[in-house]
């Protein structure tokens, strides 16, 4: 089974504006509204591909029975999640001519509440595989993730990691089966700029050498690198009319767990990696099945160079 940790969801409230004007009153076009956060995107996107897993974190409020009503829609998503008394937050996605989002911050948690999802986490059994993904709820620190990594190396469990804080660093010597960057969160963790497709590369591969056992850096519109300590990866981006970026990193992650858990060869999860990742991007919501396989089909995967 794969545990999703999604400590911090959201309903994702999308408006499309012509302009966005700053001190004014703009009126939006359409508007249309999701559940999200990366641990909730990436659930989604596995369900489209048919493999189950489990939600935990937190929940409340109105905003948080819509995400409850909601997960019950896909029949592959199990709802571990703990309800709690605030409401979920709401984050603001507007669309004009470049894309603003604003994320609520949430409510903070109780310490009763994450001692509730630590209980959770102790049915977690070896053979699982946890993915610990987004921001922290409002009131807990990163550093609980660095003590759930150290819990699953402990008890021989695999574990992904894809959240933007440099706790990452200190995350990688537990070995995490992926993690994800993209090139922005890979200057901020490595306190470097990030200029060319070699430093990218280098970046990876330093994040390799302290412990990842795989590393993907999405760099948008321009592509991504798969690296690991045998080889580097690369991929053509399958043509498409751009929608949405939102959920598209969590749909790689998404991905790339689909051929892992198969167990594919590490080019095939990369390359499922790459097609919901498009498929996300050249959709208004998330990845679908249909897409997904029509754009396996146009990715192709070229390996670029070897060991570190």
């Amino acid at each position: 089974m794969i545990w999703i940790c999604t400590l911090n969801p959201s309903i994702d409230y999308h408006m499309s504006v012509d302009s966005l004007d700053l001190g004014k009153t703009n009126r939006s076009q359409c508007e249309h509204v999701v559940i999200g956060g990366k641990g909730i995107n990436v659930a989604i996107v596995l369900n489209e591909l048919d493999v189950a897993s489990t939600v935990f974190g937190f929940v409340g409020g109105f905003t948080g029975d819509k995400i409850v009503n909601e997960l019950q829609k896909y029949p592959h998503i199990h709802d571990a999640l703990t309800r709690v008394e605030y409401d979920t937050r709401i984050n603001v996605k507007v669309k004009g001519q470049v894309e603003t989002e604003i994320n609520g911050r949430g409510q903070p948690v109780s310490e009763t509440d994450v001692k509730t999802i630590e209980t959770t986490l102790s049915h977690v059994s070896k053979g699982d595989l946890v993915v610990l993904t987004g921001s922290v709820a409002n009131g807990m620190d990163y550093r609980w993730y660095l003590n759930v990594a150290r819990q699953c190396l402990d008890r021989g469990i695999e574990f992904v990691v894809d959240f933007a804080d440099t706790t990452l660093l200190e995350v990688l010597k537990y070995k995490p089966r992926l993690i994800k960057p993209n090139v922005s969160e890979l200057e901020a963790i490595l306190n470097t700029p990030i200029e060319t497709d070699e430093d990218i590369i280098k970046g990876a591969q330093k994040l390799v050498s302290l412990g990842a056992q795989a590393c993907i850096i999405s760099n948008g519109a321009k592509g991504s690198f798969l690296v690991t300590h045998d080889a580097i990866f690369t991929s053509n981006i399958p043509e498409g009319d751009f929608k949405n970026s939102v959920g598209s990193g969590d749909s790689m992650v998404a991905g790339y767990l689909k051929g892992y858990i198969a167990q594919e060869s590490i080019s095939t999860s990369y390359q499922y990696a790459v097609a919901c990742a498009s498929a996300t991007a050249y959709s208004e919501h998330l990845a679908t099945h249909e897409a997904i396989d029509q754009l396996m089909k146009r990715v192709k995967i070229s390996e670029v160079g070897g060991t570190l």
